[in-house]
């Protein structure tokens, strides 16, 4: 069960929800049927704990982030009525089974000389509906256009030298009431890897809000976010579809999520 608490960053003493092992948090938000583009930001971490290895799996490692037209219940939860959204991590290995490149359910840690941080070498958009799979879409870049997590409470003989939080914007645009598109933002990297600079900077709630509201570009603490989609995939009758909760899944055992702000942004 996702639980409270407190962490000091260079702004202050911050709040976080702490996400642990299959742990989906729902935030309930009303725009009816009068949306055409919306985005869902978070503000992020993982705890490092006492993680250095190379590479670590936990129980299926799995993070997903999107929107729900369901009172209560996302990502991982029963009954999850028309889930949309990115997620990466374990349950790939049900729904690719034998495609190469995407049968991988590891989360990475990255360690340098000043920074750690965690990635995931593969990601993927779509939806569910009914409780069932559907239309999962694989990004084409998988090093680019990785999932990003800073590690959070490390030391520095660890890696971290600050603790710091990362942005994560998904975009959902309905094109028609049988189609629709999908992106998320993230830090820009090349080759899966950051720059020392990128790694240890923290981003703001502040930061967060005022770029969520970018009509062309999101740009975070005076960083711009790299754009990864858009992915198109059907599906989903888009006629009466209102989502009505922003939904957060995470599952990994020793790693927990810190999560310090998410929201929901109408931009037309």
């Amino acid at each position: 069960m996702a639980t409270i608490g407190t962490r000091t960053f260079a702004d202050g003493d911050k709040k976080y929800i702490l996400m642990d092992d299959d742990d989906s948090i729902n935030r309930p938000f009303t725009f009816g049927n009068s949306w055409t583009k919306i985005r869902i930001g978070i503000l992020y971490a993982i705890r490092q704990n006492e993680c250095i290895n190379s590479i670590f799996t936990g129980i299926e490692s799995t993070f997903a982030l999107g929107v729900c037209n369901s009172a209560s219940n996302g990502y991982g939860e029963y009954p999850c009525n028309s889930w949309i959204g990115v997620f990466a991590g374990g349950s790939m290995n049900s729904l690719y089974t034998g495609q190469t490149g995407v049968n991988d359910d590891t989360f990475r840690l990255t360690l340098t000389a000043t920074s750690s941080y965690f990635f995931t070498p593969y990601s993927l958009s779509g939806h569910v509906s009914a409780s069932t799979y559907k239309d999962y879409y694989p990004y084409s870049n998988i090093l680019t256009s990785m999932l990003v997590f800073p590690a959070i409470g490390g030391t520095s003989a660890s890696g971290s030298t600050v603790d710091r939080r990362f942005p994560l914007v998904v975009e959902i645009e309905r094109l028609n009431i049988t189609s629709s598109t999908i992106s998320y933002y993230t830090i820009p990297n090349t080759t899966g890897l950051l720059t020392t600079a990128a790694s240890n900077f923290d981003y703001t709630v502040d930061g967060l809000k005022t770029g969520m509201t970018g009509i062309t570009n999101i740009i975070i603490n005076g960083t711009t976010l790299a754009k990864n989609g858009p992915l198109t995939y059907t599906g989903i009758d888009f006629t009466n579809y209102n989502p009505i909760n922003a939904n957060i899944y995470y599952k990994n055992i020793g790693n927990p999520m810190e999560i310090y702000y998410w929201g929901v942004y109408k931009i037309s």
